[in-house]
């Protein structure tokens, strides 16, 4: 059985039977796929246990060799703790997912993890600010069209959620991309962060 299919089974079981899917999720070998199933397995478990779960899935994604999947499999921490309505201990986690993204080499990639941590805690107004200019920040030593579609749906992101989208289309450094975010502004288009449990 894949670790994807492992990740999935842990996901399915959370809901229904939280020992059953504890054991799944502490059974999968990759640390990426580990980290997520014990943050869908914290989402949905018994109150007492929520903080617990997530300090074990959050080192599981620490122990990771690979900088990328070291922080955005924080995502997943983020927002269990967030819908279980523990904002303040996510703030730590979310503080070290912006620090340890220094650490990854390739540029695309640190704005693809950077953009996923802040989709984790976009339903948090509190967050918003920080996690959007840790995007930009990073798109912006990244000339590249990825980075400049991934500004286009931050610039959507925030305008959907009722802020002021003009700095992140400011750094957008594709044109394309630029009047794609302006004229989806302009609609009204809508871009919602992604969910994480389902």
């Amino acid at each position: 059985m894949s670790s994807t299919t492992e990740r999935d089974q842990a996901a399915r079981l959370a809901k229904e039977n939280h020992p059953a899917a504890l054991a799944a999720a502490r059974r999968i070998s990759e640390t990426w796929f580990r980290s997520q199933a014990l943050a869908c397995v914290a989402r949905f478990a018994p109150d007492a246990s929520v903080r617990k779960l997530v300090t074990e899935a959050v080192a599981a994604a620490q122990a990771s060799t690979d900088a990328y999947e070291k922080v955005a499999a924080l995502a997943w921490s983020l927002r269990a703790l967030l819908e279980r309505g523990h904002s303040k201990d996510a703030k730590p986690i979310f503080t070290s997912a912006l620090k340890d993204a220094g650490a990854i080499d390739n540029l695309v990639s640190r704005v693809d993890a950077l953009f996923v941590v802040a989709q984790a805690v976009w339903p948090d107004p509190a967050f918003r600010s920080e996690a959007a200019a840790a995007v930009v920040g990073a798109a912006r030593s990244t000339p590249s069209r990825k980075a400049s579609v991934t500004l286009r749906d931050l610039a959507l992101m925030v305008a959907s959620t009722g802020g002021d989208p003009s700095a992140v289309v400011a750094a957008i450094s594709d044109p394309k991309s630029r009047r794609q975010a302006e004229r989806r502004i302009e609609e009204k288009v809508h871009f919602a962060a992604r969910l994480f449990f389902w």
